[in-house]
């Protein structure tokens, strides 16, 4: 057997949970596709990185809205103090040029900011299909590819993010200020 860890047990847990280093003998594409819809159907959708957020909210009565909407003030300010503290240092490991730091900081933004979708009741893995879709669609600028963002053709349609958040319960309604 080769020491390869199979995605949908590994990571997925077939038996629950996460099990670093198990093997499954059939693993292939239609296991781990089926292994990631069981997933998602018993996590309300999402991701592995979603999954460890949401049981990080949960450890720490964190909140986690069902459907989406906004939350309390305080957890507001709360979530945009988080946001501000991670932006700025990860600013500061560029601006180092501190690799391992660099590496920690994206990863707590991420964390945050999965949270964030969370405290909000936001559907991440509808929303990032989508958005996924729509930046596909654009088209490379001219000049140098490596810090050239690319650009939206005519036509181009964005992502429909407010029909996934009616789909998942919002009701329309724009946020008092």
């Amino acid at each position: 057997m080769s020491d390869y860890t199979c995605i949908c047990v590994g990571w997925l847990g077939w038996n629950g949970g996460y099990q670093p280093g198990a093997h499954h003998p059939n693993c292939n594409q239609a296991t781990r596709d089926a292994a990631r819809e069981e997933h998602e159907h018993k996590n309300g959708g999402g991701n592995l990185w979603t999954t460890f957020v949401r049981d990080f909210h949960q450890k720490y009565d964190q909140p986690i809205a069902v459907i989406p909407g906004r939350p309390t003030v305080d957890i507001e300010i709360f979530r945009q103090t988080l946001l501000r503290q991670e932006y700025r240092e990860l600013n500061d490991a560029i601006e180092r040029g501190d690799l391992e730091q660099i590496f920690g900081e994206i990863l707590d933004m991420i964390y945050v900011l999965i949270g964030t979708a969370l405290v909000y009741g936001l559907p991440l893995h509808q929303g990032m299909i989508a958005v996924h879709n729509a930046n596909m669609r654009k088209q490379r600028a001219m000049g140098d590819s490596n810090t050239t963002k690319p650009i939206k053709p005519p036509g181009w349609v964005p992502p429909n993010l407010r029909e996934i958040l009616k789909a998942n319960g919002w009701k329309g309604d724009k946020f008092d200020v």
